[in-house]
């Protein structure tokens, strides 16, 4: 019974192997903004790109480069944006009732492979909505690994 789970554990060993070593590939992100490319500092964007490749370490999907011939992938951010919203809150004041206007920030990024472009778009307070751009993007590349790469490496031949 030993030498029969063996007999399976060591054929079975080669298919891990190679599914480990085809998962450790990292998709490699090139990260930048209008400002960024035209020489301009831009600390918002610097910051983060800076967070998506933390994200990215974190969860093993991707690496940031800094030369775009190099990447699979690349993410313009367009930055963050006050969205006017309506607010949750009614007043009443001498037979009057208004709701006022709350803003919240949006934030936006489209992500190109190849031909292939997406648009990611989110709101909220502070840091809500560019970190949610950040984490949706960073999930999509996750869950698209294998496509990206199958298309980056069709797009180099």
């Amino acid at each position: 019974m030993r030498i029969m789970l063996l007999a399976a554990y060591l054929l079975y060993l080669p298919f891990v192997i190679a599914n480990q070593e085809r998962k450790s590939e990292l998709v490699k992100v090139y990260c930048f903004s209008e400002d960024l490319e035209a020489g301009f500092k831009d600390e918002t964007t610097a910051y983060w790109c800076k967070e998506l490749s933390k994200r990215g370490e974190k969860k093993h999907s991707l690496v940031l480069v800094n030369d775009r011939s190099t990447a699979n992938v690349e993410i313009k951010y367009l930055g963050t944006e006050e969205i006017k919203t309506r607010g949750e809150a009614t007043y009443l004041l001498g037979g009057y009732a208004w709701t006022p206007d709350q803003f919240a920030k949006g934030a936006r990024a489209i992500i190109t492979i190849g031909e292939y472009s997406k648009g990611f778009h989110a709101s909220g307070i502070g840091f809500q909505g560019p970190g949610q751009v950040l984490r949706d993007i960073e999930e999509w590349i996750r869950e698209n690994r294998d496509t990206i790469l199958q298309k980056a490496a069709e797009n180099q031949k």
